[in-house]
């Protein structure tokens, strides 16, 4: 009986961690290399050893976020000029 119970409870600790790591795999390597072009783009220097580390890795982040976000604006903009003409 003690056994059923221990087997229990490692099913039961070991499957949100096996869920957890599938999630992380999701994400592919051309998804990682896209997201640091993007940041490099945006001014962010991986290689430069910086005390600014933080600061200057969230710094690109926004800018990215804001680069992404006025492009999807003249997206959805495009799209709705090219309707009227139609």
């Amino acid at each position: 009986m003690k056994q059923i119970i221990l087997l229990a409870a490692l099913i039961a600790v070991t499957a949100p961690m096996e869920s957890y790591a599938q999630s992380i795999a999701q994400t592919t390597r051309a998804a990682r290399h896209a997201e640091l072009a993007s940041l490099e783009k945006s001014g962010y220097n991986p290689s430069e050893s910086c005390p600014c580390y933080p600061a200057d890795l969230q710094r690109a982040e926004q800018a990215a976020s804001a680069q992404a976000n006025v492009e999807e604006a003249n997206a959805a903009s495009s799209v709705r000029i090219s309707q009227l003409g139609h």
